[in-house]
């Protein structure tokens, strides 16, 4: 999902979806109760069965909060539903990995300059397009 301005559009996270339900079903309830931009049920890499839950993106702040008003506690195929916002998730990195991951680009940025650094003393062979 792409969100294009945090100002104009809300996600939402679902919880508790049915198994057997996909996109298209889920953007259709959400519809009922506003401008859906986006949906999407995740599900396994391996096996692809849902795996409970998903993300709708609604247009503007005002829906996705009737939208939770709504249905958060609700039920869809007799299962309980939580409709909450999307909260993003930030990864920490320790010093140790963010240390060990510098020295490794600037391994990787040596090797490069080494390999296309021009040739001592002479001008770069220029090739003519002619």
């Amino acid at each position: 999902m792409i969100i294009r301005n945090k100002t104009e559009m809300s996600v939402l996270f679902i919880g508790g979806i049915p198994l057997d339900m996909d996109e298209v079903e889920l953007k259709e309830i959400f519809s009922e109760y506003g401008t859906v931009v986006a949906a999407k049920v995740l599900r396994n890499r391996r096996t692809q069965i849902s795996r409970r839950f998903g993300f709708v993106e609604m247009a503007t702040e005002q829906e996705a909060e009737r939208v939770i008003g709504l249905l958060d506690g609700g039920s869809i195929d007799d299962a309980e539903i939580s409709v909450k916002r999307e909260v993003p998730v930030v990864r920490e990195i320790p010093e140790a990995e963010r240390k060990r991951e510098s020295e490794m680009l600037q391994n990787i940025f040596t090797a490069i300059a080494k390999k296309v650094a021009p040739r001592a003393g002479k001008r770069p062979r220029i090739k003519k397009p002619w």
